[in-house]
């Protein structure tokens, strides 16, 4: 049995199952150690210390698969291509023209743009449209290979997650003990020392004395109709920024 580590797992009298989400279900557990879940329209994509998972959204069957020597450790994509970290092989990437049932790992490829990361061991991305954003274990790169093609980048050893909106707006989670924090880059187009905003644990809206774990935004959703609302998952529960209103709601949980 593979040790499939996530939130929503379980076991029954017939299969060891998972789900992304609490309404989706999945019979067959992804080979390797979980590492992250992430979806488009058509499927639900795992990486894991073995690969990539596949699974078809509507059927919640396995299609697809990709087998690499230590896995993957994050995915991120747009309409056109799914982008994947691994720990000391930079990024891959696989063409959606290519998906076909079983087997993918002949379609994997190496990410050889005009620009790139700097370092191999990729710890998140993210991005929007042509714009990736890469965590590696010393910087955050931003790299655009559109037409107008750019990379920007700041260095660093403690990001671990990170968020860009559809304006461009990069928000990446700093873990320096004792001062977690959330940084936001209004622009990404040049290089960049200190970020535009810090909300620091204990001096901002985070509660002191907790580790940011997790973000995701949503666009134009605060009171005032034009700023973005901040979801942080921390060490012990959730918070919730309006950035219009500076209002928060916090959640606490027993177990983080």
């Amino acid at each position: 049995m593979s040790d499939c580590q996530d939130l929503y797992t379980w076991v029954d009298e017939i299969f060891y199952e998972w789900i992304d989400e609490a309404y989706f279900e999945f019979g067959e557990c992804p080979t390797g150690v979980l590492y992250q879940v992430w979806k488009d329209a058509d499927y639900a994509y795992a990486v894991t210390s073995s690969g990539l998972d596949m699974y078809d959204i509507n059927s919640a069957n396995k299609v697809s698969y990709i087998n690499n020597r230590g896995g993957f450790t994050t995915i991120w994509g747009n309409d056109s291509t799914i982008y994947l970290g691994t720990s000391d092989e930079g990024i891959k990437y696989i063409d959606k023209t290519t998906f076909s049932g079983g087997d993918l790992t002949i379609n994997l490829q190496e990410y050889d743009y005009t620009y790139n990361t700097a370092s191999n061991s990729i710890k998140y991305l993210h991005g929007y449209t042509d714009t990736l954003v890469a965590i590696t274990e010393d910087a955050i790169d931003i790299l655009n290979n559109s037409r107008h093609s750019f990379k920007s980048t700041t260095s660093g050893t403690n990001f671990t997650k990170c968020f860009m909106t559809s304006k461009g707006e990069l928000y990446y989670i700093t873990q320096d003990s004792p001062t977690d924090g959330i940084s936001k880059i209004n622009s990404v187009l040049c290089d960049w020392i200190a970020p535009d905003t810090f909300y620091g644990s204990g001096t901002s809206f985070l509660p002191a004395e907790q580790g940011v774990n997790d973000i995701f935004i949503t666009e134009n959703t605060s009171s005032t109709g034009e700023d973005n609302t901040i979801f942080v998952a921390t060490t012990n529960g959730a918070v919730i920024l309006d950035e219009g209103t500076t209002e928060f709601d916090t959640y606490y949980s027993k177990d983080g």
